[in-house]
């Protein structure tokens, strides 16, 4: 059995976990239907303590009232509807988690409570917060969680630090945690409670009965999150069961996965009378009706055969290939081989039984391309596991050869899922090269014809914009006087250059608004050799 480093170096991974963070709080999301709908459930929450979505129900839906009947008619978003009221459709983990920080925030202009009967808002500004302090701060978590299993794997702090960029800044995982979806967190919870299940197996931790109780929150909770993810929730619990000798751990774990359980129960028992219902259940967009249903509550055609073509799609075509936008991931199938033979194959295991399982998700579900999204968006939650697959495997190399291949992939990874957060990163399902049609037109400066992307300008908010446009305030006005001609004229070139940034038209200078973020990762990537002792 191959013996696990018993100390782990921290610093490197807080390191990585703090360029994620910084760099998720850079942008500032416009809403779509799927973020809104579980914001306007933290906000109902925690301004009128109710989960009824009545008054908010514009934010993320089509909504139109017939004058004549009175009736409302749905014609899409997400949405559901019960009893004569209005509930979030998704799962309650994310919106439930986001509660925290927004009952936090000071009630100031910007973040007072949400209006209710209003048009659906492109931006809000407690929006900004809540995404940022949940699932921004779950995705830079997980980022250092990736480089903790990595390096307990046995690779060496540099490969560890390079798999924690390779999930948060050079895949998807980086859109996601700028957005307010619960696809990160079940990524989050899924992994920390395998690394809490490992840890305990390979006896690197001395209180292994709070292990085996933290695993059982955090899978139960994966699945609050994400009800897809009941799937590796049983898995976890199976292979606890496996692994541990002693009874005692195993209860510990069922009985964090029985109150998180519970959790859910009672919300559904709240919104929707049955402790055993989904909100999916009660859809009111006659679209998602199609797919969704009492019976069928997650849609999946699990009766009917795995639609195998949609595999080059998935994996490597332009359009989701998870190898185009994650490249760094497309090492895990490796690192999954160097697990069985390094005789982790408990672990190997598990993954692969997790990662297949989203993957036959995709192979029965209608929807199977995610809608408006960057890469294959129903595979995100698999990203942390696959960046632990991919990092074990340069496990073994010690000699500093993966520098030649690891780093040049993540970077070119971070610059491809820079370019596609900037522009918002939700693209049409119709649109079969987003990278040329969409991110390199519009960081060019170039009309795409997508002008509902981005909040409807050429990128999405950010902190450059917010800068140049306080800069731009703060410039003063010409004023006569005998100074140089040459002088003045400069000067006047000055503002109108600056003028032109601080507006909303569209132009090819624009991209200069991502210079501060792209000095933070140069600097950064620099000091990375001092912050590992190297």
């Amino acid at each position: 059995m191959t013996k696990e480093p018993q100390r782990l170096r921290r610093w490197p991974g807080l390191f990585a976990a703090a360029i994620c963070f910084l760099s998720y709080a850079y942008f500032w999301q416009s809403r779509d239907w799927n973020s809104a709908s579980r914001l306007m459930l933290t906000y109902a929450l925690v301004d009128r303590h109710t989960l009824w979505l009545d008054g908010l129900e514009r934010q993320c839906a089509d909504i139109v009232r017939d004058p004549v009947t009175g009736r409302v008619q749905v014609r899409g978003g997400d949405i559901a509807y019960h009893d004569g009221h209005f509930y979030s459709d998704k799962a309650p983990g994310l919106s439930l988690l986001g509660a925290l920080p927004y009952a936090c925030l000071p009630e100031r202009e910007g973040l007072k409570p949400h209006p209710l009967d209003r048009p659906a808002l492109t931006y809000w500004g407690a929006d900004y917060w809540v995404t940022l302090f949940s699932s921004g701060l779950v995705t830079a978590s997980t980022s250092y969680l990736v480089y903790c299993f990595v390096q307990l794997l046995g690779a060496v702090p540099g490969v560890a630090f390079w798999a924690a960029l390779g999930y948060g800044l050079a895949s998807p995982a980086f859109l996601y945690g700028t957005l307010f979806y619960g696809h990160n967190l079940a990524g989050f919870c899924l992994l920390a409670a395998m690394y809490l299940l490992w840890r305990s197996y390979r006896g690197g931790c001395r209180d292994r009965l709070l292990d085996a109780l933290g695993a059982g929150l955090l899978a139960g909770y994966a699945v609050v999150a994400e009800y897809p993810a009941v799937g590796p929730a049983v898995l976890i619990a199976l292979f606890a069961a496996g692994l541990w000798r002693r009874s005692s751990r195993l209860v510990a774990l069922l009985i964090g996965a029985a109150l998180t359980a519970a959790l859910l129960a009672t919300y559904n028992w709240k919104a929707f009378g049955n402790p055993f219902t989904l909100s999916y259940a009660y859809e009111a967009s006659p679209l998602f009706r199609q797919v969704h249903s009492e019976q069928t509550p997650l849609g999946l055609r699990w009766w009917q055969p795995p639609e195998f073509e949609r595999l080059p799609e998935l994996l490597w075509l332009p359009r989701r290939g998870l190898a185009v936008y994650a490249p760094f991931l497309a090492f895990a199938p490796l690192g999954l081989i160097a697990l069985l033979f390094s005789r982790r194959w408990p672990l190997a295991l598990l993954f692969a039984g997790s990662l297949l399982w989203y993957v036959w998700i995709v192979l029965v579900y209608p929807n199977w391309d995610g809608g408006w999204c960057t890469g294959p968006r129903l595979l995100t939650a698999t990203y942390p596991l696959l960046a632990v697959a991919a990092g074990s495997t340069f496990a073994a190399a010690r000699s500093g050869v993966w520098k030649l291949v690891v780093v040049p992939v993540v970077l070119v990874g971070m610059l491809v899922n820079l370019g596609c957060v900037a522009v918002g990163g939700r693209f049409p399902p119709a649109v079969q090269r987003p990278l040329v049609e969409i991110v390199l037109a519009r960081w060019r400066g170039q009309q795409d014809g997508f002008e509902v992307l981005a909040g409807g300008g050429q990128f999405e908010e950010n902190a450059g914009r917010w800068l140049i446009r306080h800069l731009h305030r703060s410039w003063p006005e010409e004023e006569a006087s005998d100074e140089a001609e040459v002088a003045s004229r400069y000067r006047k070139r000055l503002r109108a250059t600056l003028a032109e940034l601080a507006g909303d038209e569209w132009s090819r200078w624009r991209p200069v608004e991502f210079v501060p973020l792209l000095a933070l990762w140069a600097v950064s990537l620099a000091s990375a050799r001092v912050i590992m002792g190297r």
